[in-house]
């Protein structure tokens, strides 16, 4: 059987959208464990939230047209307001949700990974600072940090899958390999400017 995912964990390029960032052992191998399972999860809560941000837009544009074409109609700015509150609602439950899944996997990736001889720690304050928190990460504070974070915390650098073609528009070709968590193709990358 040929091995699907190369790195430490699979690549959208290797399993798909939804899949990405599952174990190697998951991705070839079929041994899935709840961290895998709830980065399925996470991936599919993110493209759920992209789909209803973009509905959201949608909304404020039809809102937008129903005040341009009201000309005086009070029926149409009516209809225009109500689109336009309905988005606004929906907008802070998209941004809640966002928030949600990103402390999710923030979590997850601090208490659930196995090192080589032991496991990660939970970042739990000045304790636990500056240990292995996960693959290519260190505890800050209560937050487990990548080590391209740390190295970098102008926010100049990111951690970036080489491989997928959104990302790759966005660096630059100045990468630092084995400062991130994820397979080889995720790398700290410095971005456009």
């Amino acid at each position: 059987m040929s091995a699907i995912c190369n790195g430490a964990s699979c690549t959208v390029a290797e399993v798909g959208r939804f899949m990405a960032g599952i174990s190697k052992a998951c991705g070839n191998e079929g041994n899935c464990q709840l961290p895998d399972i709830m980065q399925v999860i996470v991936n599919i809560g993110n493209f759920v939230l992209g789909l209803v941000g973009a509905v959201v837009f949608l909304m404020y544009v039809i809102g937008g047209f129903w005040f341009i074409f009201a000309h005086g109609n009070m029926e149409y700015v009516k209809k225009g307001k109500t689109m336009m509150t309905t988005a606004t609602v929906g907008l802070f439950i998209v941004f809640f949700a966002f928030a949600g899944i990103q402390t999710l996997k923030s979590v997850l990736s601090g208490t659930t990974a196995v090192q080589k001889g032991g496991k990660y720690v939970l970042c739990t304050g000045t304790a636990t600072e500056d240990q292995a928190c996960a693959l290519n990460s260190t505890c800050k504070g209560f937050v487990c940090t990548s080590t391209c974070d740390a190295d970098h915390p102008n926010g100049d650098f990111l951690c970036a899958d080489k491989n997928d073609p959104f990302t790759a528009q966005r660096i630059t070709s100045e990468c630092e390999p084995k400062k991130c968590p994820g397979g080889d193709a995720v790398q700290c990358c410095r971005l456009k400017k």
